[in-house]
């Protein structure tokens, strides 16, 4: 579920950079403030989520 999350937000991401729709301040509110921090989120849990899951059951 969180690769698919992590896709998304990546092609919105990359859509920003590569469209001229990135002048948009709306669009740039956006990214900054709830697309990149879940797409750091989402990419830490799946490089060391294991390492949660290991943890919580301990």
């Amino acid at each position: 579920m969180f690769r698919a999350f992590h896709l998304v937000e990546a092609t919105c991401l990359l859509l920003y950079f590569y469209t001229p729709m990135g002048d948009s301040t709306s669009l740039e509110t956006l990214i900054r403030y709830v697309v990149l921090p879940f797409l750091i989120i989402s990419g830490f849990y799946m490089w060391k989520g294991h390492l949660l899951w290991a943890a919580k059951r301990r």
